[in-house]
């Protein structure tokens, strides 16, 4: 009879090794290992992924020898070296292989890495249902410092698909004391979640040391902060968009983590409307835009609007584009910076979004701040700035008709260009009462005027006018509900 020596593996406790992952270093983890456990590896593996250092983790996955925490072990650091379509080539089956705890805790890994590549590659339903599967399994093993960082993957997740929840973040980060990195992890999904409701300041302080803070701060035309620029690499898609935001002549990035993917979009649709014959080109673009956030969906429905008023003709019908405006302010907690943005972009635009029946007062209260040309006269900051001669109310007069500009005598040409460099506009541009009457006039169209709003507004309009050629052809305008090209001159009608 021959007698064998027989080692027995200990049971495997997720719970201590929580506890030390969360506790120590990764290498005084590695320092507890036992050589002779055949799962060795596999935790070598876990714990060196923690390091974040790609060379000393390819020498551990190398390794890695088969046993019940293998499978785990390799899609987390597969996920950790950014090769997500190799996980979620791999990642065939993350269910639990049996009943113990060790089988728990191995799926618990392979669906938190798969979660991990889907999301980076943008299969958000896929991410979200393999956190719920890692959240409920790692809250089973009761492995709150794990819990807690699956927690957050989940909310950034959520963040992504425009569902996040600040005070839910908060919840997370209340589970356990964070490390500095984990703190800052947390901090930027909220800014994530901030910058869909609206709120950009929060988004940047949220975000000191991160792009977020820097596209931030470009929306609200703050400078970039020195210690932001510092740990932010310059080849950053996320710096180029807010680069890109910041100066029309950037181009603009496509990164692909939401929400900053669509403000990409949304920023290209933008400038490809500034640009003559821009309405038409922007059609299919604003067709594929999904928007994620409040602020996006105002976005896109000015936008919609814009490319109808120039000439085009977008998939989504204008109640569409008038419903996102409205359902979009309605879920923003913060509606000024967007408005403050959209003036200092597209300020025609922006005066037609202020002017619309139910405008946030928040918007309405911005209107003054732009220059508009009322035929013989600018109504600027609560003044009406008044303009020699005729020559306003004609121009926009004929524009409106369709005609070209009348030719003036020189003199009175320069009398009227003098007048309005007096006036010291800097570089604010100047918004044509007689565009932003056809665009109101062509929405309301489309529109039930149940309690009159939309012809109190437009009656208001009319009323601003100074010139009785311009007056009688908003008069005229406001009768027929006309659609718009505009004509060349030298005012410029296209919002």
């Amino acid at each position: 009879m021959t007698l064998r020596k027989v080692v027995l593996q200990p049971s495997f406790d997720p719970r201590r090794w929580d506890t030390d992952l969360n506790a120590l270093d990764w290498r005084e983890v590695v320092a507890t290992l036992n050589p002779l456990d055949a799962r060795t590896p596999a935790l070598r593996v876990l714990a060196i992924n923690t390091s974040r250092d790609a060379a000393l983790i390819e020498e551990a996955l190398a390794t890695l020898t088969p046993s019940g925490l293998s499978r785990g072990a390799q899609l987390m650091a597969l996920s950790q070296l950014g090769r997500h379509a190799e996980v979620l080539a791999l990642a065939h089956d993350t269910m639990p292989a049996g009943s113990t705890e060790e089988a728990l805790f191995d799926a618990a890994n392979a669906s938190f890495a798969v979660a991990m590549a889907a999301a980076v590659s943008n299969d958000l339903p896929l991410a979200q249902t393999q956190l719920h599967a890692a959240r409920l399994l790692t809250a089973a093993l009761q492995m709150p410092a794990r819990l807690q960082l699956v927690a957050l993957e989940h909310e950034r997740v959520k963040a992504a698909l425009g569902q996040g929840d600040v005070n839910a973040i908060q919840q997370v980060m209340n589970m356990l004391p964070m490390p500095d990195r984990r703190r800052d992890f947390a901090n930027g999904i909220k800014a994530d979640v901030y910058f869909c409701l609206g709120d950009y300041d929060a988004a940047r302080r949220m975000a000191p040391r991160d792009s977020r803070g820097l596209i931030a701060s470009a929306l609200l035309d703050l400078p970039f902060a020195e210690e932001t620029l510092a740990a932010v690499s310059p080849t950053s898609l996320y710096l180029q968009l807010a680069e890109a935001i910041r100066d029309p002549q950037r181009p603009v990035p496509l990164p692909t983590q939401e929400p900053y993917a669509t403000y990409a979009r949304l920023l290209r649709v933008c400038r490809l409307l500034q640009q003559p014959g821009g309405a038409a080109q922007a059609v299919p673009l604003l067709a594929a835009i999904t928007p994620i956030g409040a602020d996006q969906q105002v976005m896109l429905g000015a936008l919609l609007i814009a490319a109808r008023v120039g000439g085009a003709s977008p998939v989504q019908p204008t109640h569409q584009a008038l419903a996102l405006i409205r359902g979009g302010f309605a879920r923003m907690s913060h509606v000024r910076p967007l408005a403050v943005w959209l003036r200092r972009e597209m300020p025609g635009l922006f005066m037609l979004i202020a002017h619309l029946p139910g405008a946030p007062a928040e918007i309405s209260d911005l209107i003054m701040s732009v220059p508009l040309h009322v035929g013989n006269a600018v109504r600027w900051q609560g003044r009406v700035l008044g303009l020699p001669g005729n020559t306003g109310s004609q121009q926009e007069a004929r524009a409106l008709a369709g005609k070209r500009p009348q030719t003036v005598h020189s003199q009175t040409r320069g009398r009227y260009n003098q007048a309005l460099e007096a006036m010291n506009l800097g570089d604010q541009k100047m918004v044509s009462l007689a565009a932003l009457t056809r665009a109101v006039t062509q929405l309301a169209a489309g529109e039930h005027d149940s309690d009159g709003a939309w012809k109190a507004l437009l009656d208001s309009l009319v009323a601003m006018a100074r010139g009785d050629e311009l007056k009688a052809a908003l008069v005229a305008e406001v009768t027929s509900g006309h659609t718009f090209t505009p004509p060349p001159g030298r005012v410029n009608l296209s919002l």
